[in-house]
């Protein structure tokens, strides 16, 4: 789960496309927490994919 804040260096529009896609494993709730779920994997290998989602978005 991420909580993202005002000054967090994300493109908050490229946030919510990746949350509203159908069947998106991404979720975002109205006080800018998100969560993604995951199918199978480790720890170490739904965070990896989960930054990798991420790379998307952030601003730097």
């Amino acid at each position: 789960m991420f909580h993202w804040r005002e000054d967090s260096p994300v493109d908050g529009s490229k946030v919510a496309e990746l949350c509203q896609r159908k069947g998106a494993p991404w979720k975002l709730a109205p006080d800018l927490r998100s969560s993604r779920r995951f199918g199978e994997g480790t720890g170490t290998s739904n965070a990896e994919r989960a930054l990798e989602d991420l790379e998307d978005v952030a601003l730097v």
